[in-house]
């Protein structure tokens, strides 16, 4: 092989490799980011749904004892 030859295959070689390593760092980051994502989303879930099932409950209520006559 040439020494020209060997050089491009080197360096290409090594581009490909800093590509790969580029995407590779840019899909963990991305699927990081998407991991935390979905965990922020699951914790703000936990902490809402007894929020709302806690208001709806408390509506419920209030429509009964208006229903029923009482006032407060």
């Amino acid at each position: 092989m040439s020494s020209t030859f060997t050089l491009l295959v080197s360096l290409l070689s090594t581009f490909t490799l800093y590509v790969y390593l580029k995407l590779e760092g840019q899909t963990d980051a991305a699927l990081c980011a998407k991991i935390h994502r979905c965990l922020r989303d699951y914790v703000k879930w936990e902490i809402e749904t007894p929020k709302w099932t806690k208001l709806s409950e408390l509506e419920r209520q209030v429509k009964e004892l208006t229903a029923s006559g009482v006032t407060g």
